[in-house]
């Protein structure tokens, strides 16, 4: 009888043991998954604090950027034509007056201010189109397009599924769906060797989608390995819009992104 005891006595004392063995290993357990989920989330933390500056210094590389391209048109072009203006005036007024004389230096003004007067407004379209103001943003997105086609060396097809939806845009979102495809297209322009764009807009219940893609050359490395500035830029627009970029799987040839702007 003492022996069955003893022996009771004992299995419980494993089962404890046991039990103890178990709730420790499940507590080691809990702690260390904890511990990956802390650093999981700490290091996508650390990864969107990386995104979010490197959109920031994107943006702040824009400004500066176009804050010079406009100092380098207004120096090249109306400073130039000015400086122009300015020796012509004070040629004539040192010269001797004739009929034939005056008769250039009106037309040398003319045709000096009225280059300038177009400068003038071709820097101004670039800082905010007029376009945007005076046509809605379907017609602006066509003339830009008509533009691109005046071209022998690309052509464009456009098909615009979301008139509507476009239009009802507010001023600053369609400013931005307006950047980003002259941005897309001066990117293939300017570094794909395209011949061939495709633009399209369509437009679900809740989503605006904007598919792109030329046939160029292609990116040498995927979108989320390696992202230029042109990339960079687009997406600090495409945030403005809450929108995301959206990399189909890069083939050796052309490019190909789609835009999805909540809507």
């Amino acid at each position: 009888m003492q022996k069955e005891t003893d022996n009771i006595y004992i299995l419980v004392i494993i089962a404890m043991l046991g039990s103890f063995i178990l709730v420790i290993s499940f507590i080691l357990l809990l702690y260390r998954s904890r511990q990956k989920l802390m650093l999981q989330r700490e290091k996508e933390r650390i990864n969107e604090l990386e995104y979010q500056k490197a959109l920031l210094r994107s943006v702040i590389e824009s400004q500066e950027a176009e804050r010079t391209r406009i100092g380098r048109d207004l120096h090249d072009d109306v400073g130039n034509a000015l400086s122009n203006l300015h020796i012509i005036t004070e040629r004539f007024f040192r010269s001797p007056y004739n009929a034939s004389g005056f008769s250039d230096f009106q037309l040398s003004v003319k045709s000096i201010v009225a280059d300038t007067i177009k400068n003038v407004r071709n820097i101004s379209h670039n800082l905010s189109p007029e376009i945007l103001t005076l046509n809605s943003t379907s017609e602006a997105i066509e003339d830009l397009c008509h533009t691109v086609n005046q071209s022998d060396n690309i052509q464009l097809s456009l098909q615009n599924h979301a008139s509507q939806t476009l239009d009802q845009l507010e001023l600053n979102s369609s400013l931005s769906v307006y950047r980003i495809i002259e941005e897309l297209i001066t990117n293939t322009i300017k570094h794909a060797g395209a011949t061939a764009i495709t633009l399209t807009f369509s437009v679900s219940p809740s989503v605006l989608t904007i598919s792109y893609a030329d046939n160029g050359k292609g990116l040498t490395q995927q979108p989320e390995r390696k992202k230029g500035r042109g990339l960079y830029h687009m997406e600090s627009r495409a945030e403005l819009l809450n929108a995301t970029l959206v990399f189909p799987d890069q083939q050796q040839t052309g490019f190909a992104v789609l835009i999805e702007i909540p809507i």
